[in-house]
């Protein structure tokens, strides 16, 4: 039964003017943090490709998967997978969130920003499973809605367990998310935490402002779960731990 220590962290782009929270200021004390929580997947989203490169070098044992979103190469914005050498890539790749998915940069719902989903099967031990790591649309509730059925349909299309990473830009309540919540558990709202802020925006914590996830389909036992208060991101992070059923 192989157990699993999975982090999701939107790490605010590094081209955001933040004043005292910039890039330069807190790269370090980030790159350093993530690497202490010793995790075998660790999805961020808002890596523009210098952040990309300071968490490779923090994390060099771990394999990076992922592409910039402007082409599909390296420009823009990541949504990174980082794996643990303990799990073996079977596959992986990225969509867009749009009607034409394997083109890079579209984006036909409404959304001015291009949005993707970057994924990964992996295998640890003799289990095989699926790890997804998304960022949708702050603006459009049609492109979020669309979003998550497109997601939802790339992860019914295979029978493996999955862990769907990101930052979804919406509240557990919102109806967009239910086709998720159908086939999987909120890590925080299985302990009892579900509503808890993961978004501050440099500014007070409100307390029940959640917009990052980690849905995990009914293969995984969840052991724990937490967002941690620290100060490295306009985000909190997400983490949890959980058996992998045989």
């Amino acid at each position: 039964m192989p157990s699993l220590k999975v982090v999701t962290y939107n790490i605010r782009l590094s081209a955001g003017n933040d004043g005292p929270n910039s890039w330069p200021f807190r790269a370090k004390a980030l790159c350093q943090y993530v690497a202490d929580l010793k995790a075998d997947i660790i999805g961020v989203q808002e890596a523009l490709p210098d952040q990309v490169e300071a968490l490779k070098l923090a994390l060099p044992e771990y394999r990076h998967i992922g592409v910039g979103r402007e082409d599909g190469l390296s420009q823009g914005e990541h949504c990174s997978i980082y794996l643990h050498p303990n799990l073996t890539v079977m596959a992986s790749g990225t969509f867009w969130f749009s009607d034409t998915p394997t083109i890079p940069n579209s984006r036909t719902w409404g959304n001015r920003i291009t949005r993707i989903t970057t994924w990964a099967r992996v295998r640890k031990d003799d289990a095989e499973f699926l790890v997804t790591n998304s960022h949708l649309d702050h603006e459009s509730d049609e492109s979020r809605r669309r979003s998550v059925l497109q997601l939802q349909a790339f992860l019914s299309e295979s029978t493996a367990p999955f862990l769907a990473l990101g930052d979804f830009n919406m509240p557990p309540t919102s109806p967009n998310l239910k086709p998720l919540f159908v086939a999987a558990t909120d890590a925080l709202a299985g302990v009892g935490q579900g509503g808890k802020s993961t978004f501050h925006g440099w500014g007070p914590d409100e307390g029940t402002n959640q917009i990052d996830f980690i849905f995990a389909s009914e293969a995984f036992a969840l052991i724990t779960a937490e967002s941690p208060r620290v100060p490295h991101s306009d985000h909190y992070p997400v983490i949890a731990a959980y058996d992998l059923l045989g």
